[in-house]
């Protein structure tokens, strides 16, 4: 095979993937295993990306998932290399927890990369699902399901592929258990796609869980009496939800400690009047006494535990939160939620299992605050990326459980002030002035922190692109709690020596330069988690060195339902010229059907942005 017919522009292919889902008996313990088996076909070496898998491993601080038996090989014609362990590269993902990333050295066109591995769960009911589709193409693929007599689980089909196959068929000897024997019957079920096409990942989206063609596991029943008489049903209605919470080691008893935390918020916090600036000190002293280990939930240890040691996982933090809230006064509750990487969670029935991670919801007054103190740069009201996947469930252990909606943080802005003077050589000379709030200053804090200071001037400090940029300053990297602050000297070369010189007018650093949609069409939701203001103005003092020959046009361009807005104004006032551009989303969730409108948007700003002039002349 040269290439692959059905997609010419493919530089890999998966000829073959299996997986085989089954239980066994390992040392004393009953395990679910799953056997992946894959084998992939390169067509072209130069484009080809290394890390060819992303295996997650669900963990705990008691117990975890463990990756065993990997070894595989790479195929070049008659010549056969062996992969090993090495290959594989532990990593830690934000919304998914610990991960191993398989990487493969060289490969040549036309290499056939083969490999098997087998996941051990504890959790034996973290059957989890099967990815028919990837983001490429595949020949073939099926997952094989060995399900023991006493274990129950439903599936649901997602994306809009058909099934190649769908059988079902009995083995008597599914299963046998230490140390008497019992030897289990299970019926087992073989799923199956051909020819499945690449799933075109686009910036802007949530998970592709969500939309590539995929078989879901969803646990039912097990039976669970040592007789094997008494069968036991996972909640079918959200009370039985509420019931099973309640009763939770971790969730329900866990967060009944307010009195322990009263005794261990400063007085200073408790005594404030003021409800909302009461919940904003008892949440800065969670969140500045606690580590997140990495973790996302976890049982063993009490929360009692957890707070002498002064480190946890997310939810015994956010638990944690909860209790001292509780403990000032205020009303707050346990919102489980899944992480977009996650998926989104099932919402029409009890699905328990597709929950991945635990915030807090605390409404005062007419408003909901939704709250996370695992990350130490994160300010009151805001919630990590990975958290904001459109709903969640709050679980209300004196009503009744109820479904709500995640609401980003709304004042996302990224604002620049520059100013800049021609000189008798012909440059311009100024100050560009930024300032970053909501998540644009999360983002840019945490650039600042992991690259260190020093080194994040040295890289915004430069001589190119018509541009020297000197003497960088930032200001409000340790304070979360109010804009970050960025300045700079700035001298700029228009183009040209002839009689029309172009100036750029945007000489500040862009928040975005180039149009995140490309696809002639999205099929799936475009979702850019938040809503967010670009806003540029700019002052251009042309004094006795220039004059202006030829200026932009004023433009403005609308979506629909006031749903986003973007203007550009031009002006002059004798030797200065004024510049606004104006860029806002106030929506931050589309269906498809905006995916065109929304292509033209950016297309529009950043033609704006990258292409527009200013024709100046020598005076």
């Amino acid at each position: 095979m040269q290439r692959y017919e059905k997609d010419s522009t493919a530089s890999v292919v998966i000829l073959y993937d299996q997986g085989v889902y089954e239980y066994e008996q390992i040392g004393e313990s009953l395990k679910l295993v799953k056997t992946i088996y894959k084998k992939i076909k390169v067509f072209d070496a130069k484009n080809f990306d290394r890390m060819i898998d992303q295996i997650p491993l669900v963990s705990s601080n008691e117990q975890g998932e463990r990756l065993v038996g990997f070894h595989g090989f790479i195929h070049s014609g008659f010549r056969r290399r062996h992969l090993t362990e090495q290959e594989l590269l532990p990593s830690y993902e934000e919304g998914i927890g610990r991960v191993v990333n398989l990487l493969v050295p060289h490969v040549d066109n036309g290499s056939i990369i083969e490999y098997k591995y087998q996941i051990e769960s504890p959790f034996l009911f973290h059957l989890d699902g099967w990815n028919f589709q990837d983001v490429i193409p595949k020949l073939y693929s099926e997952v094989i399901v060995k399900e023991p007599v006493g274990f129950s689980f439903s599936n649901s089909l997602y994306g809009n592929k058909e099934l190649y196959l769908n059988l079902a068929d009995w083995r008597k000897d599914c299963l046998q258990t230490l140390p008497n024997a019992y030897t289990f019957r299970c019926p087992i079920y073989l799923y199956a796609m051909k020819d499945v096409p690449a799933f075109q990942v686009e910036d802007f989206m949530l998970s592709p869980k969500n939309y590539l063609a995929r078989i879901d596991f969803e646990p039912k029943s097990v039976i669970s009496h040592k007789n094997f008489k008494r069968r036991h049903h996972f909640s079918t209605t959200w009370m039985d939800v509420d019931k099973r919470f309640k009763k939770d080691l971790l969730f329900g008893k866990q967060l009944k400690e307010k009195g322990y935390f009263k005794r261990r918020t400063p007085d200073s916090i408790l005594s404030i009047t003021d409800e909302l600036t009461r919940a904003k000190a008892v949440y800065g002293f969670i969140r500045d006494r606690f580590e997140w280990n990495g973790i996302l939930y976890n049982y063993g240890a009490t929360i009692r535990e957890i707070f002498e040691a002064k480190t946890g996982s997310a939810a015994e933090i956010n638990i944690s939160l909860i209790n001292a809230l509780q403990a000032a006064g205020l009303d707050a509750k346990l919102m489980m939620i899944s992480t977009r990487e996650n998926g989104l969670p099932t919402i029409l029935h009890p699905v328990m299992t597709k929950f991945n991670y635990a915030i807090v919801y605390l409404p005062i007054g007419n408003e909901v605050y939704l709250l996370d103190a695992t990350d130490k740069d994160m300010p009151f009201a805001m919630l990590p990326f990975y958290s904001l996947n459109v709903s969640g469930r709050v679980m209300d252990f004196k009503k009744e459980s109820f479904l709500a909606s995640i609401v980003p943080y709304k004042q996302n802005v990224y604002y620049v002030n520059s100013t800049i003077a021609a000189q008798r050589d012909g440059s311009l000379k100024g100050e560009v002035n930024s300032t970053s709030s909501g998540y644009v200053a999360l983002e840019r804090r945490k650039l600042i922190k992991a690259m260190g200071a020093e080194e994040y001037v040295k890289a915004k400090e430069y001589t190119k692109d018509h541009r020297d940029i000197a003497d960088y300053g930032i200001e409000g990297v340790e304070n979360i709690d109010i804009p970050l602050e960025e300045k700079h000297s700035i001298r700029v070369y228009p183009d040209g020596n002839g009689e029309d010189i172009l100036l750029f007018p945007f000489v500040n650093e862009l928040y975005f330069d180039k149009n995140p949609f490309t696809l002639e069409e999205r099929t799936y939701p475009i979702d850019l988690g938040y809503p967010f203001s670009n806003i540029y103005t700019m002052t251009i003092d042309l004094g006795d060195v220039y004059t202006v020959a030829e200026m932009p046009q004023n433009r403005i361009m609308k979506l629909p339902e006031d749903d986003g807005l973007c203007t550009i104004n031009y002006s002059q006032t004798g030797s200065k010229v004024e510049v606004h551009f104006n860029f806002r989303f106030n929506e931050y969730r589309f269906q498809p059907e905006a995916y065109a409108s929304l292509k033209e948007f950016f297309k529009f700003a950043v033609s704006i942005l990258k292409d527009e002039v200013i024709v100046l002349n020598r005076l």
